[in-house]
């Protein structure tokens, strides 16, 4: 057994990427590279890596990726300039451990710095790349495509995932038809045998046609609009 502090940098060493003080507890203990009768030993594990930093300062091992999350210094500075966008998404990928659309790896390469480019739209490029190695590699590439425009990585329980994200497309597609139906229709009114209220042209001509008596009005033809 080792301390959390000697455990954290085996364990970010082992994953090459930066990881939440849960995450790094989580696999320490798995791996029966420490042992705690803690409750919260996440907390504690957070609290010694805080402490590192905050009395070793650029001595440490460790830096503050972003909130909660931690690297190993070594990395901050050119770990992950060199990175292609397939390197970029794996990371993130394996990071999130769920089916992510190219746009959101995009934007979390970026944001984490596993990413550089100059390009005005990195995601289309990001989406691109997926693509074609999905095509070209076939069984061999690392990725899978998991329904509309959303990746994973082929070592996962790909069935069970993709079973997951059909349904959810099938909902989405269930709600943006009930969205289309609702837009062809005003506000329910209940008069004269029309539930609801009209929204065009024609709609408004038949209301017209229920009520023009009462508004006195007498139609005398009726004709087509050029």
């Amino acid at each position: 057994m080792t301390d959390f502090i000697k455990a954290a940098q085996i364990i970010l060493e082992e994953k090459g990427n930066p990881m939440s003080a849960f995450q790094i507890t989580k696999e320490a203990i798995q791996k029966d590279i420490i042992s705690t009768k803690g409750k919260t030993p996440e907390r504690s594990m957070g609290a010694r890596i805080y402490m590192d930093i905050k009395k070793k300062g650029d001595q440490s091992l460790f830096y503050k990726s972003e909130k909660g999350y931690f690297g190993l210094r070594k990395w901050k500075n050119n770990k992950f300039t060199d990175f292609s966008f397939k390197d970029a998404a794996l990371k993130v990928l394996t990071e999130n451990n769920k089916p992510l659309s190219f746009h959101e790896i995009t934007n979390i390469a970026l944001k984490k710095g596993y990413l550089k480019t100059e390009g005005k739209t990195p995601e289309r490029s990001m989406g691109a790349q997926l693509y074609t190695d999905i095509k070209s590699q076939g069984d061999k590439s690392l990725f899978v495509q998991l329904g509309k425009n959303r990746f994973g990585l082929r070592s996962w329980n790909i069935d069970v995932i993709k079973e997951e994200i059909l349904k959810k497309e099938k909902e989405e597609t269930k709600e943006a038809s009930l969205i289309r139906q609702r837009s062809i229709v005003g506000d329910p009114i209940q008069f004269e045998g029309l539930m609801y209220g009209p929204l065009n042209e024609n709609g408004v001509i038949f209301l017209f046609s229920k009520i023009h008596k009462k508004l006195g009005i007498i139609i005398e033809a009726v004709q087509q609009l050029s």
